[in-house]
C-alpha cells in the first residue's frame, strides 16, 4: 500500500473515532462553547487550525506563487488583527458568560434589536446578521471541501466530484455530531499533524531543494520585496484586513469556550505568532515553485 494512502486512512480513522467519541446527550453550552471551559492549548490549537485550513493554505500558496512575500502580508495583518483583539478577548468572553451569549450574531441581535419594543426590526436584524454569515462561512467552509476533495482525489483517484462530496459528509458529520468538543479535539489533531508536516517533510524538502534559501535570490526582485502587488496593496491589509479577525464568528465561538477572560486574551496573542510563522512558511514554500 502507498505510505501516502495508508497515513491518509489513518488520519480518516483517528477522525471518525474521536467524532463516535464526542457524541453525547449535550446541553447547549457544551454543544456550542465546550461548556466555556476549554484550556489555553487547545484552544490556540483550534483557532489556528481555523485559519490555517485547507483553503486558506491553498489561498496562501497561491498567492505566494504569483505575488511573493506580499502573501506573507496576510499573514501580517492577521497578527495585528490578533493583537488587537487581546484588547477586547477578555470582555467578549466575560459578556458571554455572563448574559449567555453562544455566538457572534446573537451578540448583535441582542445589542441592536429588541423584540418587544420592535418585533419587525428584530427578526429582519437576525435574518440580515444570519443571512450574511451564513454566505460568508458558505464560502469558507466551500473552500474546505475543494481542499479535502483534491487531496481525496490525488491519494485515491476518485472522481473530484464524488471526493467533493466524501470530503462534505466528512466535515459536516463530526463537526454536528460531536458539537464543539469535538471540533476542538479534531482541529487539534489536525494542528499536530500540519505541524509535523512542515517540521519533518516541508521544511527539510524546502531547504534542500533551494539550497539553504540561496536560490530566492534567482526571483524576480518585486517578488522578494513584497511589493509584487503595489504598495496599496501592503497598506490596504493592515488597514482593512486586520479588522476582520474581530467579526469573525468562528473567532468570537472560540473566544466564549475559553475557561476564563485570560485565557481568551492569551490565545489571541499566540494565535497572532503562530498565523505569522505559518505565512512566512507559505511564502518560503510556494515561491519554490516560480517558474517566471
Amino acid at each position: 500500500m502507498n505510505w501516502y494512502i495508508f497515513w491518509i486512512a489513518i488520519y480518516l480513522v483517528l477522525i471518525i473515532y474521536l467524532t463516535i467519541k464526542h457524541v453525547k446527550s449535550h446541553d447547549i453550552e457544551n454543544y456550542l462553547l465546550n461548556n466555556r471551559n476549554t484550556k489555553l492549548l487547545p484552544l490556540i490549537f483550534t483557532t489556528l487550525a481555523t485559519f490555517i485550513g485547507g483553503g486558506t493554505s491553498i489561498g496562501l500558496m497561491a498567492m505566494g506563487y504569483e505575488s511573493g512575500l506580499a502573501a506573507v502580508g496576510i499573514g501580517i495583518a492577521y497578527v495585528i488583527g490578533f493583537m488587537i483583539l487581546i484588547r477586547f478577548a477578555g470582555n467578549i468572553h466575560h459578556i458571554g458568560a455572563k448574559e449567555k451569549i453562544y455566538s457572534f450574531p446573537q451578540f448583535l441581535i441582542s445589542r441592536y434589536s429588541n423584540v418587544d419594543k420592535d418585533p419587525k426590526f428584530a427578526r429582519w436584524f437576525s435574518a440580515m446578521v444570519t443571512g450574511i454569515n451564513v454566505s460568508i462561512f458558505f464560502f469558507l467552509l466551500a473552500a474546505q471541501f475543494v481542499a479535502m476533495a483534491s487531496l481525496l482525489k490525488f491519494a485515491f483517484e476518485v472522481d473530484y466530484t464524488m471526493a467533493a462530496i466524501i470530503s462534505g459528509i466528512i466535515i459536516i458529520a463530526y463537526t454536528a455530531f460531536a458539537g464543539m468538543a469535538g471540533v476542538i479535539v479534531t482541529d487539534s489533531l489536525q494542528f499536530i499533524i500540519i505541524v509535523l508536516m512542515i517540521v519533518f517533510i516541508f521544511i527539510p524538502g524546502i531547504i534542500q531543494d533551494t539550497l539553504w534559501l540561496e536560490r530566492l535570490a534567482e526571483l524576480p526582485k518585486e517578488m522578494t520585496n513584497g511589493t509584487a502587488e503595489g504598495m496599496a496593496f501592503l497598506i490596504a491589509l493592515p488597514l482593512f484586513l486586520s479588522w476582520s479577525v474581530l467579526v469573525r464568528m468562528d473567532i468570537w465561538q472560540r473566544i466564549l469556550a475559553a475557561k476564563s477572560d485570560s485565557v481568551a486574551r492569551k490565545m489571541s496573542f499566540w494565535s497572532g505568532i503562530g498565523m505569522n510563522r505559518y505565512a512566512a512558511f507559505l511564502y518560503y514554500f510556494s515561491t519554490y515553485w516560480y517558474d517566471g
